[in-house]
């Protein structure tokens, strides 16, 4: 059953984002410098992917993971702040489960990529075997985020990042959404 239910929530959190229809400036995503992704859609959905050490024996086991998050731009392209969830799972006997409030620095290269670090802080929910504990979470994570900007992809980003914290090691993963406004 929670196989399942982890499949299930899977697959939602994935196709949330792809299926999220927003119209743009004019119909249209413009070429022209009227258009800024932070001021116009300040708000993104996405979904995640990540490998770990998020196991008790970190040297034998990772233990991979699925997340969702939503974010949005602090008026400014220089922050963000955000919510993750993620579930971790090693597929033995290992599940966790994460939620942190994130606040993000940005530094845009472009106007369709941008590098960052984000400070997190929530809950972890560890359940290993039939031992359970419930402890705080905090990371630091360092990534980059690539906005699509025309064709096929446009209106949705990449994000590729490492991250460590407490209480994992490591971690590293890859991100993808859609970026939006209300």
């Amino acid at each position: 059953m929670k196989k399942l239910l982890t499949a299930v929530c899977v697959l939602f959190a994935l196709g949330v984002p792809l299926f999220a229809q927003e119209e743009f400036p004019n119909g249209e995503l413009a070429e022209t410098q009227d258009f800024v992704v932070w001021k116009d859609m300040p708000w993104s959905l996405g979904a995640n992917y990540e490998m770990g050490m998020n196991t008790r024996n970190p040297q034998e086991n990772f233990a991979s993971s699925f997340g969702v998050s939503v974010d949005r731009y602090l008026f400014t392209p220089f922050a963000a702040f955000g919510l993750l969830v993620n579930m971790h799972n090693n597929a033995a006997d290992v599940t966790a489960t994460e939620m942190l409030l994130n606040f993000r620095v940005n530094a845009p290269l472009s106007g369709s990529i941008s590098l960052f670090a984000q400070f997190g802080f929530g809950a972890f929910l560890y359940r290993e075997e039939d031992r359970e504990r419930d402890t705080y979470s905090m990371n630091f994570l360092a990534g980059c985020r690539i906005y699509f900007m025309n064709g096929f992809l446009k209106g949705f980003y990449l994000e590729p990042y490492v991250r460590t914290g407490y209480p994992f090691l490591f971690s590293g993963g890859i991100a993808a959404g859609h970026w939006f406004n209300f």
